[in-house]
């Protein structure tokens, strides 16, 4: 297999599978919520059919750390995209919408194993000394080169052929997804790396024990306990709940908006979509070198803003090109999710990413549950009222952001190696 320029073996494994995810996903994405009015969903449905998938995913999270205590990180990953692949494939069999239900549950409950997979990620490019930055950077950037092609093409087929139509061909785009995962190493051995991603020199450790159902139970505590302790991660944890809450209260009623509010049929919402996956693909390196030259906290306020111009270019025009415009903004979105990891990986010691990024996808949960619900209810009530309140929510976000990184410097956390 042709290994990508400055990557290691697993790490262009990871982009390869990554992009053929963003090929499968892509196709509906962006559509899902024309996809459930399709089935008869109002706006408070759709909102509620989003907030259960969240609600289900947010309580298993914090077990989720518990279960990557126990390794096999690499199968964890690949049962993960596996049976949320299978999930979509039931979404063709609908003819209401809760019937969407059991397969929006599978999929949300497999991020039990999501701590385990970023745990994983993370070893791989400490291992191949490419940098946890750059190597979410870098995946990330396939995934949304991908999810580029890949919405236009779904939101023709949904028009020509109906909405159903696009999860056969998710199925097989995924499903070379998660063939390629299975071609990845284990990585089961001794950690050639230490708690702050430097390289260990000398002597290697001794293999780790196996670990039992009651250690692993304590010592999931005893991270989730540590990693509380810091007044850092608490506050990085309230800029990323205020920064989902944002995202959840907006996001998914825009294509409604877009349909009901400007006339844009299915092609058109899913050239938006082209539009965001386009702008996720460049602004997340773009970011990401801001980050290196100017540091975390201005590359933060560079994704806010770009995430809040796009709330207000949904509601400025009914042009497609202004909403394409806006929409390649809202790129900016994956590029804060990826800063948000970085900095836990940056802040907290290797051995305790895998729950840190457990309490992170919990913090994003809740909002994921409840800010949906309000959205549709804002919604019902005027349509760009969701847009309106987004806007105000990520301004204080900003302002977490700020007191993120003051929290940061008072804190007396030893210092990591930079990504």
């Amino acid at each position: 297999m042709m290994r990508m320029p400055g990557l290691g073996r697993d790490s262009s494994v990871l982009v390869y599978a990554w992009f053929l995810w963003g090929l499968g996903t892509g196709l509906w994405a962006y559509t899902w919520p024309v996809f459930l009015s399709g089935l008869g969903a109002d706006s408070v449905e759709v909102g509620a059919v989003i907030g259960i998938g969240s609600l289900i995913a947010t309580l298993v999270y914090l077990p989720g750390g518990f279960v990557a205590q126990y390794g096999y990180h690499k199968w964890q990953t690949v049962v993960l995209h596996g049976l949320h692949t299978v999930s979509t494939g039931t979404f063709v069999m609908a003819t209401s919408w809760w019937h969407v239900v059991p397969g929006v549950f599978v999929q949300n409950f497999v991020a039990l194993l999501a701590p385990a997979v970023n745990s994983f990620l993370t070893r791989i490019a400490d291992e191949e000394r490419i940098g946890v930055a750059r190597l979410y950077s870098v995946i990330g950037s396939a995934q949304f080169v991908a999810m580029t092609v890949s919405p236009p093409v779904g939101g023709w087929v949904a028009r020509e052929f109906g909405d159903g139509a696009v999860f056969p061909l998710a199925l097989i785009g995924c499903g070379l997804s998660v063939t390629m995962m299975a071609m990845l190493r284990s990585h089961t051995g001794p950690s050639l790396v230490d708690d702050t991603g430097a390289l260990i020199d000398g002597a290697t450790p001794p293999p780790p024990s196996t670990v039992s159902r009651l250690s692993a139970f304590s010592q999931g505590w005893d991270v989730y306990r540590s990693l509380l302790a810091m007044p850092v991660i608490r506050m990085l944890l309230a800029t990323s709940l205020a920064i989902n809450a944002s995202i959840h209260l907006a996001v998914q009623f825009a294509p409604l908006f877009l349909q009901e509010e400007y006339g844009f049929d299915s092609a058109a919402i899913g050239w938006t979509g082209s539009a965001a996956s386009a702008g996720s693909a460049l602004l997340v390196l773009l970011i990401d070198r801001v980050r290196r030259r100017r540091g975390l906290l201005v590359a933060m306020y560079v994704a806010c803003a770009l995430t809040a111009a796009h709330y207000v270019l949904i509601l400025a025009s009914p042009l497609l090109a202004v909403q394409l415009m806006g929409y390649a903004g809202r790129g900016a979105m994956a590029a804060l999710g990826t800063l948000i990891t970085v900095a836990l990986t940056d802040w907290c010691p290797r051995s305790q990413v895998a729950g840190g990024v457990a309490l992170l996808s919990t913090a994003a949960g809740v909002a994921a549950i409840i800010f949906p619900l309000l959205g549709g209810w804002l919604y019902s009530i005027d349509p760009r009222a969701p847009f309106a309140m987004a806007v105000v929510v990520i301004g204080g976000a900003q302002f977490l952001v700020w007191r993120t990184f003051r929290s940061r410097r008072e804190d007396a956390v030893p210092a990591v190696v930079a990504v």
